[in-house]
């Protein structure tokens, strides 16, 4: 697989393949402890099951996960392989709305003066919203192209606890 590429897309190519290892031991582990529930309780049975099905399924799911991490990096004008690379990323703020929310926690039990009071949750944050333009370039024929994406953020979060 890395035979005729240049430094720039041998280190696109590590970094495709360090992501799909770790993301494919997440993915390995995730799906073996769903599996686990389906299990005997004998915990001997439990964890070398769990052992096993993590081992079984590691190697598919980084081999999925490195195709897909793949397939980005291929450059649509010129077909060649881990060449494209983010060159730049603007942040630019779009909005910010204060939010409130007043939630009922309960009642208060135990001893003491406050037996028996509701205790109420007072949140307040700024929801701020930026669109994110991300800007990729081919290494080999320097075709660049560009992606745009809204995303939100929670600033300025402050609660307080009032029992009444």
């Amino acid at each position: 697989m890395g035979r005729n590429l240049s430094n720039s897309q041998l280190k696109i190519q590590n970094s495709v393949n360090i992501k799909s290892w770790i993301f494919g031991a997440l993915s390995a582990g995730v799906l073996a402890f769903i599996a686990i529930h389906f299990l005997p309780k004998d915990s001997f049975l439990r964890i070398s099951s769990l052992i096993a099905f993590t081992g079984i399924a590691l190697v598919p799911a980084q081999k999925i996960i490195y195709h897909v991490l793949a397939a980005d990096s291929r450059c649509k004008s010129c077909n060649t392989n881990f060449s494209v690379k983010r060159v730049d990323s603007l942040k630019e703020f779009i909005s910010a709305i204060p939010r409130k929310n007043i939630k009922n926690m309960g009642i208060v039990g135990g001893h003491g003066p406050d037996v028996g009071k509701q205790i109420i949750l007072h949140e307040s944050w700024t929801e701020e919203r930026y669109k994110i333009t991300d800007t990729f370039a081919c290494v080999e024929c320097g075709d660049t192209h560009s992606s745009s994406r809204v995303t939100t953020q929670r600033t300025g979060y402050t609660s307080t606890k009032v029992r009444k």
